[in-house]
């Protein structure tokens, strides 16, 4: 048995320890040709380790013993009795071996680190510290980042993009961006499916295109009815050129004004595909919207008495739109996996009675899977929104639309990615600047891969109990591994908020606590109805930042923003109603 005492190279080769066992003829004599690596003569410690084992007696036994250390130099040929002869350095002590213990380390092992720091999604995530927790590390790029490694579970470490690559023809997978399948996500709604606007915002647009955009397309050479070029914005109210056929589908550019939502989930989508271990697959993303368009007018039955707008013009620029990423894709294997809503302001500036917009947003979406149908575009096409959070004055109307979001997704019609409520607005009415609009942005984007990956995501209104003066309530779809969390009480600086959201008919709150998946409130009175993030009051005025809707509730699970690094984003609570 040879066994190489520690990590060592030989040319292009990266050795690790490890034991070969050679079997010995008859006379005794290792094998014809038997070859053994070459060590690095003493400059880490390298040898092989030999020793002996046969069998003997009735019943068998068996029995081995030790000969001693060798080194492989660079002779053609060597008697194994004349290097157990010889003597060889001591290894040493640590057994990990370190960078700075490496400075002569040879090319293969650069080579490794080289390919390891060149990696993208296909790579899993390098330990973060020599020895920690997460285990210890065997191998070490020039920055620190383990690329092998001992966990509790095993041998792990990060492979280059040749290896992936090599397993994946192997296993007949493809690696990297799919050149064979394309997705496409239609953004629907109003003003916050357009985007927001760079003025006022922390983000720049410089900055939005220096951001790695990799597998997020548009379509190219689209141009409105007047022949004006157009880009992922979309033609808003006005008609598409439709006699002037797209060009190409080719990577998605922001606006020159704003950052459309479909830019930002295209952007990080696969991001997060690949943080849930999905497949990597570009995403061809539209921006549908209207600003200020009640659903009336989305539908293909709008007619020119619908508020406003002038016949169905609107519906055929999606029919048209989809008509042409068709075209163009053909070829490739197509799926609309997600259509993105964040439409419902309008509903509520306009007073609409309870149960109105839930009828239409029922009735717009059965058209629309109709439309794809009768295309014979396929996928799921599940509808994914953003709660609406009113506007900046909720002091008049009841905005039944913000429950009624809600009820769309609980009764199973969407994925609720989450509620609007937490992002500021730059014009004191509903409009979040470029970076609100990338934070929720790349929210939709987590949700959407959460769900693919097959976690639950939508967060429901909670089962409301009553004991004595507590009002409990449970939260009983949040997932496992995230509790409840008060949010920083500081975000709204004191104003138009108290007990983290909460409200009361008929009582007054004595106190709020937050305990796993369980909110408690105490109060005094005969509470008849519970409220989150659904304040009545009329919150405009120099310097305001949020709608009238305001909570602090959300849950522990939060993570760093892909395009703005120095931000996190979070799961929010819904807004809610619940009558007691």
């Amino acid at each position: 048995m040879f066994t190489l005492s520690c990590w060592d190279s030989e040319g292009d080769h990266c050795l690790p320890p490890a034991t070969i066992m050679v079997p010995l003829g008859e006379d005794g004599a290792l094998p014809e040709g038997f070859r053994l690596w070459r060590t690095t003569k003493g400059r880490r410690g390298a040898h092989y380790k030999v020793a002996l084992r046969w069998s003997e007696g009735q019943p068998e036994q068996k029995k081995s013993t030790d000969l001693g250390a060798i080194q492989i130099g660079d002779a053609d040929e060597y008697a194994l009795a004349d290097l157990l002869a010889g003597s060889v350095p001591a290894a040493p002590q640590s057994f990990w071996v370190r960078r700075d213990s490496m400075a002569e380390i040879d090319a293969a092992v650069a080579g490794v680190e080289r390919m390891a720091n060149d990696l993208r999604a296909e790579a899993q995530e390098p330990f973060t510290a020599p020895v920690s927790s997460e285990g210890a590390a065997l191998l070490m790029d020039a920055n620190g980042n383990a690329l092998l490694g001992l966990r509790s579970t095993g041998l792990d470490y990060v492979p280059s993009r040749d290896l992936v690559a090599r397993y994946a023809a192997a296993l007949g997978v493809e690696v990297g961006y799919s050149a064979t399948r394309v997705q496409i996500i239609p953004v629907d709604g109003q003003s916050l499916s357009v985007g927001g606007e760079f003025t006022g915002a922390t983000v720049t647009r410089a900055g939005v295109e220096n951001f790695d955009t990799t597998g997020a397309l548009e379509l190219y050479g689209l141009k409105l009815a007047n022949g004006n070029p157009i880009g992922l914005r979309g033609p808003l109210s006005r008609g598409w050129d439709m006699t002037a056929l797209p060009t190409g589908i080719g990577p998605a550019r922001p606006h020159s004004r704003h950052i459309t939502t479909g830019y930002v989930i295209g952007s990080v989508r696969n991001r997060y595909r690949a943080a849930a271990g999905l497949p990597l697959i570009p995403a061809l993303v539209g921006s549908l919207g209207v600003p200020g368009a009640f659903i009336e007018a989305l539908d293909k039955d709008s007619q020119v008495t619908d508020r406003g707008v002038a016949g169905d013009l609107i519906w055929r620029n999606k029919l048209w739109w989809h008509d042409q990423a068709k075209r163009l894709l053909a070829g490739k294997a197509y799926e609309i996996p997600w259509l993105v809503w964040l439409h419902g302001t309008s509903s509520g500036k306009a007073g609409d009675a309870a149960g109105h917009y839930l009828g239409k947003m029922r009735a717009y979406f059965d058209d629309f899977r109709a439309m794809l149908a009768a295309k014979g575009i396929t996928g799921l096409a599940r509808v994914i929104l953003m709660q609406d959070a009113a506007d900046t004055d909720t002091s008049a109307l009841p905005w039944h639309v913000v429950d009624e979001h809600l009820q769309f997704c609980e009764e199973g019609s969407a994925v609720l990615a989450g509620p609007l409520y937490p992002y500021e607005v730059w014009d004191d009415n509903v409009h979040p600047s470029a970076d609100q609009t990338i934070l929720f942005g790349e929210v939709i984007a987590w949700a959407m891969a959460e769900v693919e990956a097959g976690r639950q995501w939508t967060i429901r209104r909670p089962v409301a109990s009553i004991s004595g003066n507590v009002l409990s309530l449970h939260y009983a779809s949040l997932r496992e591994d995230e509790v409840l969390t008060a949010h920083d009480a500081a975000k709204y600086g004191g104003v138009g908020i108290s007990n983290l959201g909460f409200e009361m008919e008929g009582a007054t709150i004595t106190g709020v606590s937050v305990a796993g998946h369980t909110i408690r409130i105490g109060f005094s009175g005969t509470p008849t109805q519970v409220r989150y993030a659904h304040q009545r009051r009329n919150a405009t005025g120099a310097g305001n930042k949020f709608t009238a809707h305001r909570g602090l509730l959300r849950t522990s699970l939060s993570r760093t923003a892909e395009m703005l690094p120095d931000q996190r984003i979070h799961r929010w609570s819904p807004s809610y109603i619940i009558n007691l």
